[in-house]
């Protein structure tokens, strides 16, 4: 087993899983490494085994509050404890106030490293966090002058194609996926998490500076190539910002982007399912967060148009409004 430490916005991590495993994790979390090793206050440890006996019968207490297309997610109220299970392989038990969550594999296979060090990891890490904190947001972050803009939406609206045309237009990067927002006295901040890009043929196709990836077979079980904006753009990453602005993009197909206004009631009923109705306390405050951070935004939906200079330009001037 190989174990590295992390420093997620001040919270201390130790990640535990086998060498493949751990490198595939580090490349998302390298941003976040720490030689040092204070006292964790989380830790996540993956064991090449079945699951004892217990986590099974832990599931029978739970009910659903998240379901994604490799698994499902269950809570038990009783035992503040979430399990995370992907076929009849995976078992992930966290609990989040004690700080700690243990992934069962049995008999690991090179295409579940994708999902484990992924959708596995970002669930489990996403409710450790939120008890501490810090609360997530299925969203892209980049920002420009100071100021943050937050892109919002399921997978498949567009988040990616459009954080690499503003990162390429010399926006500071924060995520392509998910940030976290942390309280910060009378207002709210939110802190980056600056992972790799997920990107699919289509959205590659459309820069012609990433052709080059495109001949780079993705390694079992991945379904996208990954790029780095600070690396190929040389973006800088922003750490933490106050979002001024919000944006939920879909796929248009037109020639040109179309920028429309949107209330701040519809913008909140379009991030209430960020919430994962676990503990009581965690949820409301979670929500919370969320009402903060479009308190502070102008929120728009955003026909993207197929000219991502175009649409690069929209954002910009919608940040300048």
């Amino acid at each position: 087993m190989t174990t590295r430490s992390y420093s997620v916005h001040s919270c201390h991590a130790a990640v535990s899983a086998w060498p493949e495993l751990s490198a595939a994790i580090h490349a998302r979390l390298e941003p976040f490494a720490i030689t040092a090793s204070p006292v964790p206050e989380f830790e996540v440890t993956f064991q090449a085994s079945l699951a004892p006996r217990a986590e099974s019968s832990a599931v029978a207490a739970s009910r659903r509050v998240y379901e994604f297309p490799e698994g499902e997610v269950l809570y038990d109220e009783a035992g503040d404890r979430l399990t995370i299970t992907v076929g009849d392989r995976i078992c992930a038990a966290c609990e989040p106030a004690l700080g700690r969550a243990r992934v069962f594999v049995e008999s690991p296979q090179p295409s579940d490293l994708y999902v484990l060090s992924h959708p596995v990891l970002t669930l489990v890490l996403m409710e450790l966090l939120k008890r501490r904190g810090l609360y997530p947001l299925h969203a892209a972050g980049l920002a420009l002058d100071g100021r943050g803009v937050l892109l919002a939406g399921t997978s498949g609206a567009g988040k990616s194609t459009l954080s690499v045309a503003l990162a390429r237009d010399g926006f500071s990067f924060m995520s392509d996926d998910t940030v976290f927002i942390e309280a910060d006295g009378p207002g709210w901040h939110v802190r980056a998490f600056p992972d790799q890009i997920d990107l699919c043929p289509d959205t590659v196709s459309m820069f012609s500076e990433l052709q080059d990836i495109e001949s780079v077979e993705p390694a079992p079980g991945w379904r996208k190539r990954q790029i780095r904006a600070e690396t190929i753009y040389g973006s800088p990453i922003s750490w933490a910002t106050r979002p001024r602005v919000l944006i939920f993009p879909a796929v248009s197909g037109a020639p040109t982007s179309v920028l429309r206004p949107l209330a701040p009631e519809e913008a909140l009923l379009e991030l209430v399912p960020n919430v994962l109705l676990t503990d009581a306390v965690g949820s409301q405050q979670h929500l919370n967060a969320l009402a903060g951070v479009i308190s502070q935004c102008a929120c728009y939906r955003l026909e993207t148009g197929r000219d991502m200079d175009d649409a690069a330009a929209v954002v910009r001037r919608a940040m300048a409004a």
